[in-house]
């Protein structure tokens, strides 16, 4: 379990209702805190999906002096989820409403994964024209197997923070791609091998 504090500086002064801008990574588990120095009780009434639908019902916070906590597990979808509690502001039982958000994505960052991806493509590229430059299948099948790694880690990571049907398409795309280079850059190299093997027996 890797925790990452959603630690709302939450007013209940003003009763003011603010929005969390952390990231976490997809199937970790979070703590999801609400501060508050002179509450005696504070609930969470419901954390949704990002399709509204309900993740998590009434729980009751764990308190640890001003701090109150509960761990949330269900991040196996992608997007915006949505936090609402409850908190008796001035210790008198009389509720307050909260409410924030935080963001779930396949890499638990903003762009944490681009680079690795732009790195692939260029790798694969750059191996794509060195074949043609040198008229090496060598080259091209490295090349197509640098693709296809890229295929699947974008398959696995999403693109950025994203990861929707498009960047599967895209993957599925790159994926296809990398497969035709590798199967037709193989067969050829077996081919000019085999016609050379035979040119030596006729020789």
């Amino acid at each position: 379990m890797i925790p990452l504090f959603a630690l709302l500086l939450f007013s209940f002064a003003s009763a003011e209702l603010f929005d969390s801008d952390f990231v976490t990574k997809q199937y970790d588990c979070i703590s999801l805190i609400q501060t508050c120095a002179l509450c005696t009780q504070n609930n969470i009434t419901n954390v949704l999906y990002p399709n509204s639908s309900q993740a998590a019902g009434l729980v009751e916070m764990e308190k640890d002096g001003g701090v109150y906590n509960y761990t949330f597990c269900n991040t196996e979808a992608v997007g915006i989820y949505t936090v609402n509690g409850i908190g008796d502001l001035e210790g008198d039982g009389v509720g307050v409403i909260w409410r924030y958000t935080f963001e779930v994505n396949p890499t638990g960052g903003l762009e944490q994964n681009t680079t690795f991806f732009i790195i692939f493509i260029l790798v694969s590229t750059g191996l794509l024209l060195l074949s043609f430059v040198f008229k090496n299948y060598v080259f091209a099948i490295l090349s197509g197997f640098s693709f296809l790694i890229t295929g699947v880690y974008t398959m696995i990571n999403g693109f950025g923070s994203v990861a929707t049907t498009n960047t599967q398409m895209l993957s599925l795309i790159i994926i296809g791609f990398g497969a035709i280079i590798t199967i037709t850059s193989g067969l050829e190299l077996a081919g000019v091998s085999y016609g050379q093997k035979d040119g030596d027996d006729y020789d």
